[in-house]
């Protein structure tokens, strides 16, 4: 559910409200490897990296260009 919510101040938030939010996350004491993956987790979410790195390895998996034509191209523009 917190993943949730970070996405949605993500998208919804201008980035004063969402830093304060970061810097609230970064105060929790909670020292456990689990919290600090998750308070790391939804500080990327927060951030956009997470739907950054997601598009990307979506387009990188997905793409059917052809090299050929690409690399043609370069060399005419």
């Amino acid at each position: 559910m917190a993943y949730q919510i970070a996405t949605d101040l993500n998208e919804n938030e201008d980035n004063f409200f969402i830093t304060s939010a970061i810097k609230e996350l970064n105060k929790m004491e909670n020292t456990s490897p689990r919290a600090t993956k998750i308070r790391e987790n939804v500080t990327k979410i927060l951030l956009g990296s997470f739907k950054h790195e997601t598009y990307l390895r979506f387009y990188q998996v997905n793409n059917q260009t052809d090299p050929a034509i690409i690399a043609h191209l370069k060399v005419v523009y």
